[in-house]
Parts: structure tokens; sequence; C-alpha cells
């Protein structure tokens, strides 16, 4: 792809369309936590109101937190999963949320998110949109951080 200009100028934006068939498939976003109560509890807060109770959003994520600590108080419904599980670690935890993602129907992937993540929820939307789009079912997104 080539942009030129005849004169200065600013580019605010662009959009790719395509015929292709897209993908309707949905992700998960898996956060593992242990006794991170304030920091899983904003997390969860934030990507519920910013992502999941979005009407263009909600069904297309899920969001698994995987407990290994105590009790948390979150919301409920609007696609959030919360596993109250044994301490297996970080790697456990993660584990186990990848399990419980592989039993929904139309998850096809998986974002791993720290208790404290604070990505931008635009990064997690682009990402799924990429993945979407991937010709190759077995495409990842691996060893980033998404700002």
């Amino acid at each position: 792809m080539e942009w030129q200009s005849d004169e200065d100028s600013v580019l605010n934006g662009f959009e790719f369309l395509t015929k292709d068939h897209v993908s309707k498939s949905s992700m998960a976003l898996v956060i593992t936590t242990y006794n991170r109560k304030e920091a899983v509890t904003k997390t969860i807060n934030r990507i519920n109101k910013t992502l999941l109770t979005q009407s263009e959003f909600k069904d297309r994520f899920k969001l698994i937190v995987v407990n290994n600590g105590e009790a948390i108080n979150h919301p409920s419904g609007n696609g959030i999963i919360v596993i109250n599980n044994e301490n297996l670690g970080g790697s456990g935890g993660f584990m186990r949320g990848l399990i419980e993602a592989g039993k929904i129907n139309d998850v096809k992937h998986v974002i791993f998110m720290d208790d404290d993540g604070s990505c931008e929820v635009e990064s997690i939307c682009r990402t799924h949109a990429f993945l979407l789009m991937a010709k190759d079912k077995n495409t990842v997104v691996t060893g980033c951080m998404l700002f």
C-alpha cells in the first residue's frame, strides 16, 4: 500500500473492507489472580463496562477469571465466568482458564491477561478483528503487550 499527497495532509483514519468470509467466533480473556482482590475487581469492572456490556461487543467476548485465592466480589452475567481454583500458580491458573475457554463452543482464541491488566480495550478488539480475518485458522498473536 502506498500513500501520496501533493500537499501537506493528515490521515485521520481509514478502514479495510472485504468480501471474504469472516469468522464469527468469540474470544476469551483469561485472568489468573491470587489474593489481589482490589486489582482484579478493578480490571473485571473496567472490562465489563467498556467491553462486555457494549452491544457491538457483548456477544463476542467472554471473561474468565481463575481465582487461586480468597473469594472476590464481581459483577455477574455479561459473559463473566469466575472459577475458584486451588492455588496452582500463575501457569496452572492460565491452563485452567484455557481448558474452560475450550468448553465454550464459539471461542476460538484466548488472550491471557494479568489481574492488574490495563491495556486499551481497543487493542483487544483489534486483536480479535485481526484473528477473525486471518486466512490461516492457526494464526496467533504472541509475545506482545497490547497497549
